[in-house]
């Protein structure tokens, strides 16, 4: 596949999906956040995960899709942690 994890720096990752459409790549990120919120790590503290979701849009520079995918983890985290946001560029047009 075309599938990417890859770690970005300090503790953020980044994972590229190809070929998934927003409300998928939405539920499989939710899926992958339960996971973790729900996984017994065996340690003292709870172990969440905010993730940031933006959809490429053609002709978009790379740093351009960082930067709105980076804006979406900080709404994340922002408004309490352990939870999903997308960008709200990446929405498709009625």
């Amino acid at each position: 596949t075309r599938d990417i994890l890859a770690r970005w720096g300090g503790e953020e990752f980044c994972i590229i999906v190809a070929e998934m459409d927003l409300k998928h790549i939405e539920h499989f990120t939710e899926r992958i956040r339960y996971s973790i919120e729900k996984f017994d790590f065996s340690i003292d503290r709870p172990v969440t995960a905010s993730f940031g979701i933006a959809r490429y849009i053609f002709g978009q520079s790379a740093e351009e899709f960082i930067r709105r995918a980076d804006s979406a983890l900080y709404a994340a985290k922002n408004s309490g942690r352990n939870r999903v946001v997308v960008d709200s560029g990446s929405e498709p047009e009625i």
